[in-house]
């Protein structure tokens, strides 16, 4: 179960999820509009719920002090034409997310925002 969720949480990044109350306004899209795209563009998303996700991900950001990572992460998805290529197309943003989430994990390792990490 806990590496349904796993995948569950990592496509959530990958696809730009943040919290609901959370949108870019240069862009103008919010994180349940991406994560609705790539729900329905790209294979293996089928089952991510994304209001939960998005909040989710919102609470993340914001214990980790991750939420500049993030947003810049969101920017890249957001200007994607093809959301499913988030993974090669916005690397350098993911790469930066993550380290970000790790440094927090090494501070934190009983986290429960450190799940991916232990």
């Amino acid at each position: 179960m806990v590496g349904k969720w796993l995948v569950l949480g990592v496509a959530c990044v990958l696809l730009g999820c943040a919290g609901k109350s959370t949108t870019n306004e240069e862009q103008g899209t919010d994180c349940v509009s991406l994560c609705e795209k790539g729900r329905a563009e790209c294979e293996g998303t089928e089952q991510l719920r994304c209001e939960d996700s998005c909040l989710g991900e919102d609470v993340r950001v914001e214990a980790t002090g991750c939420r500049s990572e993030y947003t810049k992460m969101q920017k890249c998805t957001a200007e994607l034409e093809d959301i499913c290529v988030v993974r090669t197309d916005c690397k350098a943003e993911l790469a930066a997310l993550f380290a970000c989430y790790a440094v927090y994990c090494a501070d934190h390792q009983s986290s429960p925002f450190c799940a991916m990490a232990n």
